[in-house]
């Protein structure tokens, strides 16, 4: 059957196939999630760009002794959204191993006007849908994704490694003056870097990221937006 398919409809194909993997994944794990005793937390971070409204973003995270998950969507808002139509869906998903987060499944929906990237890490491969047109499967990259990293093993790790999915960044942290606050160094696989203030806190006894910030000529910052503990505490840290 595949063999009798235009290159075209292979492609349809595949990216229908890459789709509904996708949504099957993140509908397997919300089952079995619901076996176990979990914690649960939604998420409403908005975007700054030198005090200016650029962006939202929206996180679902569920954690159980055994399993976790990670969903999400976010997009350009505010000033932003007069240039930009960017959104993107997200989810990671995995197993707890010993304290530890194994991932099992990686994947996000990224769109801008005309153009679209499909990313789907699962089974140590990634493949890739780049505007309907179908890339060449790759392995996975090293390290840890960024979203089990800073939603389900948060830290000021020394060293770490991380991935999108599509890039490698190396990671080293240190504690701040700021209550549970690290100042990071972060670095591309070309070695340029950036200097990211990260503070967390905790929403129905998850620790999370409540406050992001960088420096620079256009200073950009996250924060969570409820109005909780976790939020009190980054707005009197700001102070």
């Amino acid at each position: 059957f595949r063999r009798s398919l235009k290159p075209r409809h292979r492609q349809r194909e595949h990216r229908r196939r890459l789709t509904l993997s996708v949504a099957a994944c993140v509908s397997l794990f919300a089952l079995s999630l619901a076996s176990f005793p979990a914690n649960s937390a939604t998420l409403i971070y908005d975007a700054f760009l030198s005090g200016v409204p650029v962006g939202t973003a929206h996180v679902e995270i569920t954690l159980t002794d055994r399993e976790y998950r990670i969903a999400g969507t976010a997009q350009a808002g505010g000033a932003a959204h007069l240039f930009s139509t960017w959104q993107s869906d997200f989810h990671a998903a995995g197993r707890i191993n010993a304290g530890l987060p194994e991932l099992h499944s990686y994947a996000y929906d990224e769109r801008q006007k005309n153009r679209q990237r499909v990313l789907q890490l699962q089974d140590d491969t990634v493949q890739q849908v780049k505007n309907n047109q179908v890339r060449t499967t790759l392995p996975a990259l090293s390290g840890t994704d960024v979203l089990t990293a800073f939603f389900v093993d948060p830290g000021c790790w020394p060293d770490r490694l991380l991935h999108t999915g599509r890039f490698n960044y190396q990671v080293r942290g240190r504690p701040s003056k700021q209550p549970d606050g690290c100042l990071f160094r972060i670095t591309d696989d070309d070695g340029d870097d950036v200097r990211v203030h990260v503070r967390f806190g905790t929403r129905h006894r998850l620790r999370v990221p409540i406050a992001m910030s960088t420096r620079g000529p256009l200073r950009g910052s996250i924060r969570l937006r409820a109005e909780s503990p976790a939020f009190v505490l980054a707005r009197t840290a700001d102070r």
